[in-house]
């Protein structure tokens, strides 16, 4: 689990929002069941990185806990797009 002072400096470091640093703390609130908390951050991380499969993934999973199947199918395809 990442300390709460911990994720705060990463999020207000001189450099600006940092995706990574928001995707891992979106996957540390679903872990702990929060999973409005953690679509926001996958969804922030998504805004910086949208090129980035492992927050589409990120975000399907947590879609999927939510119950909202379509959305969930559409990252995970977003994630894993066919060749």
């Amino acid at each position: 689990m990442i300390p709460a002072q911990l994720g705060i400096a990463i999020l207000r470091s001189e450099a600006g929002p940092n995706a990574a640093a928001l995707s891992l703390l979106g996957v540390e609130a679903f872990q702990r069941g929060d999973f409005a908390l953690a679509l926001r951050l996958v969804a922030q991380a998504l805004a910086l990185q949208p090129l980035e499969s492992g927050h589409w993934n990120n975000q399907g999973n947590i879609l999927k806990e939510l119950h909202r199947l379509d959305e969930a199918v559409a990252s995970l395809l977003e994630a894993n797009p066919r060749r």
